[in-house]
């Protein structure tokens, strides 16, 4: 110790004075003695240690910087990306694909509210070593609306075709699309079902139920006589034993029936001959329904494209003598219906009227109404005894309007050489008015 400082020491030791320059001087002293610290050399060990230490700090921070880099360009590989359709349920699992991008998954841990038929979008958990199948994290449920006035949406239209049948060994499925005719009221979804390749489905909107299902990639040939029999039964199945009123509130809702079997324009044109209104209900005219092709007996099959298909018979009946009937079917919006009926009079320069609808083109061609008129079938009642074996027919002639209904006139057609008359509803007598001589109408003076 300097000797200075040690004097000072003893001195205050000694009950000697410390004044305040006595107290500078030790600090003095002290400031010196720092300031000339002998060196310790570069091998020192606190300066090695410190070096050491920083080094490693930096080493550590330049590792960190660069994996958080590496993070942030690639996104973590345990967060994963699912957007498709539940096309599957096990227990806890639901599967999720996606016909776009390929994707095809097993999720675990799904929740209850999960369905057959919804779209999802989440992210799930890869990382999991305890299961196969990777963990849900988030989701979201697509909402999923009806298509033009449909009453399925998108999502039961999935379920019902994917719950029909057990399609178990099926992995993946894939829904390629999903689409609704308003006109036909009926859906199309086509499914891909991994071996079994494209599969097509036809929902009916209404009732809820497949109609139809076949290979895309296959032609699905029509089963004729199903398709004939389909359409007399829809036609003969409004009939009522007890009264001539159907069950249709709306003639609407009876051509979207009647469509089920036939197209629109056939539809329409049967409404229109065999059924009336009458106090804001429906019922059948009194008539003879359209002669059908009967099954139980031959008739022939002609194929005349892979869209189309004739069945055509003969037959000789005490209404219609010898005629020949054919069907033309046809597939569209891949269902097989009947898309119209011609019949055609097979007697020698016969001149008989086949049908009621025949007869109203007669009694309008004859008049040459323009088509502001309508014209109803009304039936074959005669309007006296003095009539009782010819066989006519009754055509009412009016005009509607948003008012009232304007009646143009009464006619009666004989359907066997088409000779049109006036009917008088007043004195109940007919007029000749026109006659027919194999090629047009001659009016009668």
């Amino acid at each position: 110790m300097d000797k200075e400082l040690q004097k000072a020491k003893e001195e205050y030791q000694g009950e000697i004075t410390f004044t305040d320059n006595d107290r500078n001087k030790v600090l003095e002293k002290i400031s010196e003695s720092k300031l000339t610290k002998p060196s310790k050399g570069i091998f020192h060990p606190f300066p090695v240690i410190s070096a050491l230490i920083a080094t490693l700090l930096i080493g550590f921070l330049f590792l960190t910087n660069t994996d958080l880099l590496v993070n942030q360009n690639s996104g973590s590989p345990e967060d994963k990306q699912v957007e498709g359709y539940i096309v599957k349920i096990e227990d806890n699992e639901a599967l999720v694909t996606n016909s776009d991008t390929q994707q095809s998954i097993w999720l675990s841990d799904i929740p209850e509210e999960f369905e057959i038929g919804q779209k999802i979008q989440g992210s799930y958990d890869n990382s999991s070593s305890t299961q196969d199948s990777p963990t849900l994290n988030d989701f979201e449920i697509k909402p999923s609306h009806t298509i033009e006035g449909s009453n399925m949406t998108e999502e039961e239209v999935i379920r019902t075709a994917l719950t029909t049948e057990d399609y178990s060994r099926f992995d993946p499925i894939m829904v390629r699309s999903v689409e609704y005719e308003p006109s036909t009221q009926v859906w199309t979804i086509q499914l891909s079902l991994n071996d079994r390749g494209d599969w097509e489905f036809n929902i009916d909107d209404q009732t809820q139920e497949i109609m139809t299902e076949h290979d895309t990639e296959t032609s699905q040939e029509p089963v004729i006589e199903e398709i004939i029999n389909e359409y007399e039964d829809t036609i003969t199945s409004l009939k009522n034993d007890d009264t001539q009123q159907i069950n249709f509130d709306t003639k609407e809702e009876l051509k979207n029936y009647l469509t089920q079997s036939m197209s629109e324009t056939l539809a329409d044109s049967h409404i229109e001959n065999y059924i009336m209104e009458r106090d804001g209900e429906l019922y059948l005219r009194e008539t003879e329904f359209p002669t059908f092709i009967n099954t139980n007996e031959a008739y022939l099959t002609e194929e005349i494209d892979k869209d189309t298909y004739h069945a055509i018979q003969e037959q000789d009946t005490e209404l219609t003598n010898h005629i020949e009937i054919t069907y033309i079917i046809q597939n569209q919006q891949n269902q097989w219906i009947v898309e119209d009926v011609d019949v055609q009079s097979l007697e020698q320069n016969s001149v008989k009227i086949e049908s009621d609808q025949q007869a109203k083109e007669e009694v309008k061609k004859a008049l040459q109404l323009s088509d502001q008129y309508q014209l109803d079938y009304e039936g074959q009642d005669v309007p006296s005894e003095e009539y009782e074996g010819q066989n006519l027919a009754l055509i009412h002639v009016y005009e509607e309007n948003e008012n009232a209904t304007a009646t143009y006139g009464w006619y009666y057609i004989n359907l066997e050489n088409r000779a049109i008359y006036e009917y008088d509803i007043a004195t109940n007598n007919l007029t000749l008015m026109y006659d027919y001589n194999g090629e047009e109408y001659v009016k009668v003076e």
